[in-house]
């Protein structure tokens, strides 16, 4: 009986062929892959409203925080109310009570007008509304931090001329808790699910 002993592998020529193909082919496909990255100011605004969404209903369905008195019936109600032996009320009801549902770099909010209100653990500065909400407020949002903090960017709001990729964004908020956007960017960063940069 014979036995075949012949072993199988690769020759020298096939591994070169193998890899001048593979070669070929990462040519191709690395400058496609690098251009498909997110988006990521469209990432961090579509994140800051998801959370605004999220906090907003949470604050405005809770009758503890925001209960029905008279005519007042939403964030217009800024009556005194304590929760966990803080009290919360007046014109910096709002302000407060939204920075204790996100993680904040600092350990209290600054609500005073026109104030950096607070920083979140990713990045993002939030400016809130300090009012009686009696008519719609304004959120933004500063994606990369101001300036003066270090942050990177145009550290400014869309405008197709002078401010076409901006890091500021308004959010908007009615008394009764309905939220919008006015701006172009921020509609078309809200239509689109794709987070792809082309």
């Amino acid at each position: 009986m014979k036995h075949n002993n012949k072993k199988f592998g690769f020759t020298m020529a096939e591994m070169m062929v193998a890899l001048a193909v593979m070669s070929v082919i990462a040519t191709m496909l690395i400058p496609a892959i690098m251009q498909v990255r997110p988006d990521k100011p469209k990432t961090l605004f579509k994140k800051a409203y998801y959370i605004s969404e999220r906090i907003v209903s949470e604050l405005i369905n809770d009758e503890d925080l925001y209960p029905t008195v008279d005519d007042k019936e939403g964030f217009d109600n800024t009556d005194q109310v304590a929760i966990g032996g803080k009290t919360y009320e007046g014109n910096s009801k709002f302000c407060e009570l939204f920075a204790n549902k996100v993680n904040t770099v600092e350990s209290e909010a600054d609500c005073t007008t026109g104030a950096l209100s607070f920083t979140t653990s990713d990045g993002i500065s939030w400016y809130m509304p300090i009012s009686n909400f009696n008519t719609e407020q304004q959120i933004t949002v500063d994606i990369n931090g101001p300036k003066d903090n270090g942050g990177k960017g145009p550290d400014c709001t869309y405008n197709a001329t002078t401010c076409p990729s901006p890091d500021k964004f308004e959010i908007f908020v009615d008394p009764d808790g309905k939220m919008r956007v006015k701006g172009t960017l921020e509609k078309e960063y809200l239509r689109t699910n794709q987070t792809i940069k082309k």
